[in-house]
């Protein structure tokens, strides 16, 4: 109800806007989970929330990860230095059962030398995440359950009967969200209120005309879809566009929408509960041992014969802490000597294997980039080399080249996050340097030397 009102309020001043209201359902959500996908976007929305990270055996972290991943994924994920390494590789790697559950720490730690680094908390959080990716994946390919009397091990989709299965599809719907949003409206199509609780979605969005259909990536008017659509009402248009943006996304999550005219009286039974129901109004109240205040307050609204529901808000839970109430608020990591978050640029600067890109303000040229570490680290290089007149320094020759040596305003964006595939971050870089990398040199168009791989019999 809060967030209808907000759209009201935002829509007062503006009478001759037409909306349209609807609603949203998505249809076998836990069955359907990709789970290396979902495990991917679970470890990038964890590494992104506000969680703090304390109190973390780093030692023993970094065994578990050398244990369980290769060294290139070590490296890929730029967390190699702060775990150790093999001693010698000579015979089979040290294994889970002979390594890490060994009781002596000088047992479990015999067949290794110490890491060459100690991480800071941005690096821990980032070990933290590869475990959590190790751990979730490891979990979610290898349930099995009891059927007629016969163990099995399930094939696919989120673990039938498992708690966790829920707890990574919420987390895993908020990015959904995400991309849902900037999807819509990067179509131009007016989004007012868009609102979810677990797989239920309500939304207040702006009409589109008769004939709009979407083609890469944009929405056009079709002449003859605008003469199909003749025939339907403007909300059937309006839903069924959000659904097939919806949709798109990803296989794992599809939508059924609703909207006024498939009903015959014209309304959203999922937005007329307070009718319904027969109350005149809601009040949340903050949660208390055993529920007394509701408790107190249910007794108080039954004696004065008042249509008020008392509903008691949850405590803070980790999980909603991932969620957050609005998973799409912008927000900056607040140091310094961050290229992207001072400069107001976009994207996660904490995130590895990224693509980026660097964009003077004064004439809108741009330097194209990718790097296996954050956008954090490569940026502060780029400012160090450019405050010390580096003489390879990219910022600082455009300066002289283009600005009589007067440094400009840059700004700093993350431009794509690629994680674990090094080759696709490597090819979209050079892609973006031939067709937007005006500050880049020539001698970097071209230079992704690709992998080559041997069949040996």
């Amino acid at each position: 109800m809060a967030g209808i009102k907000k759209a009201n309020d935002e829509l007062r001043n503006n009478v001759d806007s037409e909306v349209i209201v609807g609603s949203a359902d998505v249809k076998a959500l836990y069955p359907s989970l990709d789970v290396d996908f979902t495990v991917d976007k679970v470890c990038e929305v964890f590494y992104g929330s506000e969680v703090r990270v304390e109190g973390v055996n780093v030692e023993e972290l970094g065994l578990y990860l050398s244990v369980s991943l290769k060294e290139d994924d070590l490296m890929e994920a730029g967390i190699a230095p702060y775990c150790p390494t093999r001693k010698s590789n000579r015979g089979r790697p040290p294994s889970i059962t002979g390594s890490v559950l060994e009781e002596k720490k000088e047992k479990r730690f015999m067949s290794w030398k110490p890491a060459s680094e100690q991480p800071d908390e941005v690096a821990t959080r980032r070990m933290l995440t590869e475990a959590l990716r190790v751990v979730l994946t490891f979990i979610m390919k290898n349930h099995v359950y009891k059927f007629d009397g016969t163990v099995r091990k399930q094939a696919k989709g989120g673990a039938i009967g498992l708690e966790l299965t829920g707890v990574l599809a919420q987390i895993f719907i908020v990015w959904w969200d995400r991309e849902f949003t900037a999807r819509v409206e990067r179509l131009g199509i007016p989004l007012y209120m868009y609102k979810r609780y677990v797989d239920d979605i309500n939304v207040i969005v702006g009409a589109v005309e008769p004939g709009a259909k979407i083609a890469g990536g944009m929405l056009t008017i079709d002449e003859e879809s605008k003469a199909q659509d003749s025939h339907r009402s403007k909300d059937e248009m309006c839903m069924e566009l959000l659904k097939e943006v919806g949709n798109g996304i990803h296989k794992s999550i599809q939508i059924e929408v609703d909207y006024p005219s498939r009903h015959e009286d014209n309304l959203m039974p999922i937005l007329d509960l307070k009718v319904k129901c027969n109350y005149s109004s809601v009040i949340f109240v903050p949660a208390t041992p055993e529920s007394s205040l509701k408790r107190s307050l249910d007794e108080d609204v039954k004696k004065s014969g008042l249509r008020i529901r008392i509903v008691e808000k949850s405590g803070m839970s980790v999980k909603r802490v991932l969620q957050r109430s609005d998973p799409f608020k912008e927000k900056t990591c607040e140091r310094e000597c961050c290229f992207v978050c001072r400069t107001g640029g976009r994207g996660p600067c904490d995130s590895f294997g990224v693509t980026y890109e660097i964009k003077c303000q004064t004439c809108e040229q741009k330097y194209v980039g990718e790097t296996a570490r954050s956008a954090f680290t490569r940026g502060k290089e780029h400012l160090d080399g450019m405050d010390r007149d580096v003489s390879q320094s990219v910022l600082r020759r455009h300066a002289n080249d283009c600005h009589n040596g007067v440094i400009p305003d840059y700004v700093m964006n993350v431009t794509g996050v690629y994680h674990g595939d090094a080759m696709l971050r490597q090819i979209t870089e050079s892609i973006k340097i031939r067709r937007e990398g005006s500050i880049n040199n020539k001698t970097e168009w071209n230079s992704i030397t690709l992998p080559q791989a041997a069949i040996v019999k």
